[in-house]
């Protein structure tokens, strides 16, 4: 840094601690806008996921079926990823229609 002061003087070093400063900006503002972006892409997914619900009451130790169960939005519950797995699973509890199913 001395080398700067003493070839450029006052009016270089300010040039260059303003170029790093923007350059700073710069890289902030561009971690934000991606931040912004990754907000919405996990906002998006969570809207746009759906979760296995219950198509119509379904009783305690009920086996579950395809005529018991649907896919739905929003996705908050178990993912239709798992849907084989349901399928001849057996309900813990009472479901009432579209009700999420838990794990």
């Amino acid at each position: 840094m001395e080398d700067i002061l003493l070839i450029g003087g006052g009016k270089y070093c300010k040039s260059v601690i303003d170029t790093i400063t923007q350059g700073d900006l710069f890289i902030k503002e561009v971690l934000s806008m991606f931040q912004d972006k990754e907000r919405l892409i996990v906002n998006h997914y969570r809207i746009a996921r759906k979760s296995i619900v219950t198509k119509s009451n379904t009783r305690k130790r009920e086996v579950f079926s395809e005529n018991n169960l649907a896919v739905k939005r929003p996705g908050n519950g178990i993912s239709p990823m798992r849907w084989d797995k349901m399928i001849k699973d057996i309900a813990k509890r009472n479901y009432e229609e579209d009700e999420l199913i838990e794990g």
